[in-house]
């Protein structure tokens, strides 16, 4: 068997693997502001948008091709932390909620994509070597990088 290279795929794993966001999503909104009960509220209203979204993204994605799609994704994903951020500085509800809906929006790109993207492009043989080789360079950051943090 063939030994896999790293290639683009790991490395949006390897940098999604560094980001661990969920665990400080509610101390970033309340630092800023929003109240444990608004934070749920943006939680329900990014979990919405998902559920509306998986099947619209979906005809998009079978339009404009899965790579374009991850790509738009992590454009979309970057978009969302820039207005986190921007909204954390300004203490602005209407960016937390904006920054909501595009995060949702990404997700609904990612959903799914990645597997499909990789069975296309590796085949029936090749997709299991390879989505477990994308696996493991992004389990083996999260297993690292607590180490990290003290």
């Amino acid at each position: 068997m063939k030994k896999l290279k790293f290639d683009s795929y790991d490395g949006v794993c390897f940098l999604n693997g560094l980001v661990f966001f969920a665990p400080i999503a509610l101390l970033v909104r309340t630092q800023a502001g929003v109240s444990e009960h608004v934070f749920f509220l943006l939680q329900a209203l990014l979990s919405g948008v998902i559920f509306l979204g998986e099947i619209p993204t979906g005809f998009i994605t079978d339009k404009i091709g899965y790579r374009k799609s991850l790509i738009l994704a992590q454009v979309l994903l970057l978009g969302a932390r820039s207005l986190l951020l921007a909204a954390f500085v300004s203490r602005s509800l209407v960016l937390f909620v904006v920054e909501a809906v595009v995060e949702g929006i990404a997700a609904c790109f990612t959903s799914g994509t990645g597997s499909a993207y990789l069975y296309a492009l590796y085949g029936e043989n090749g997709y299991l070597v390879k989505t477990a080789h994308a696996e493991k360079v992004l389990s083996s950051v999260q297993l690292r990088m607590p180490g990290f943090i003290k």
